[in-house]
């Protein structure tokens, strides 16, 4: 009788025990992800989902993934709503402007963010090495905006006009427009500064200045989320666009001269796992990349009537023929 009842007891136990392993295999994560710029989708959203499920988290197994690519700031603050309403375990906010609606909307879900500039003045946390809130992530490399002049003048030595393009209400402008003032200002060159947030003020941006062939452009936005139309508007007006990110060449930048962002994509998975598995986000160090790339469009430079000196083209990480 007492082999009986202990064969029983085990038979349960097992029982049990199986079905509390299974329960928590079959956990379902819910990450919900936004940008902000219906003119590109993040370049570091790919390597985000394949580091993702490198690291166990299938999307349609144990992971449901939403991703949304919105308009503007009001359309981030509705996604926001929703994310709050469906009880979601992560927000992944991709720049600047996704994760400051984000972290306005709520301080209780974890929230990684990536590619923000400067996210200690944003106030999105209370330091890089100490978060201190629900915020943590990976920052961008910032250029000092002085170098992508530099560059557009040693491409083209007769360059005397400079659009730049600027938000409204960017935390690093006033630093950054400073330092590109008085790089124009020792290479001779005037600028026009205006602020465009939307296709339609990049193209009246464009029309409203006195450019010629050969001329340069560049943003000094950290939440300019129009990169491509840029691109776009500068081949069209046989502009070398300056830019600070990769994907812009495809649309006609020039070059781009900044942090390898589609990389870092990974970095962020490394973030939201550390996170799922119990890690606070106050407590991890924002990440800060230290590594940068130039990558030049002889096809784009074709175009727009300028030759690449070899020079230049000898420091290039990159070059898209």
């Amino acid at each position: 009788m007492l082999k009986k009842t202990l064969t029983v007891f085990a038979f349960v136990w097992l029982t049990s025990a199986s079905i509390v392993n299974t329960s928590s295999a079959e956990r379902v994560w819910h990450i919900g992800a936004c940008h902000v710029g219906l003119d590109h989708t993040p370049p570091h959203l790919p390597a985000l989902r394949e580091k993702l499920r490198e690291l166990g988290y299938v999307d349609g197994v144990n992971l449901r993934f939403e991703f949304r690519n919105l308009a503007d700031e009001a359309a981030a603050a509705e996604a926001a709503r929703d994310f709050i309403a469906e009880q979601v375990d992560l927000i992944v906010a991709f720049e600047s402007q996704c994760a400051r609606v984000m972290q306005h909307a709520t301080s209780s879900i974890p929230i990684i963010f990536s590619a923000v500039p400067d996210p200690v003045a944003l106030g999105l946390v209370k330091s890089l090495a100490r978060p201190g809130t629900n915020l943590t992530g990976i920052t961008a490399y910032v250029v000092d905006p002085a170098k992508p002049i530099q560059l557009l003048k040693e491409i083209n030595p007769a360059l005397r006009h400079l659009l730049v393009i600027i938000g409204p209400s960017d935390t690093m402008q006033p630093g950054a427009l400073t330092k590109i003032r008085e790089a124009a200002g020792n290479s001779e060159i005037q600028i026009f500064e205006k602020s465009a947030i939307t296709p339609d003020q990049v193209a009246k941006a464009f029309a409203s200045v006195p450019l010629e062939a050969g001329d340069g452009v560049i943003s000094a936005s950290e939440t300019n989320n129009q990169m491509a139309t840029i691109a776009r508007q500068a081949v069209r007006h046989e502009l070398a666009f300056a830019a600070n990110r990769p994907e812009a060449l495809e649309a006609g930048a020039l070059f781009s001269y900044g942090s390898d962002i589609a990389a870092s994509g990974a970095d962020v998975a490394v973030y939201v796992d550390k996170v799922l598995k119990g890690a606070a986000p106050a407590s991890l160090p924002v990440a800060q990349p230290t590594s940068f790339k130039l990558v030049i469009s002889l096809k784009t430079a074709k175009a727009i009537g300028l030759r690449i000196p070899d020079a230049v083209l000898a420091r290039a990480d990159e070059v898209i023929e």
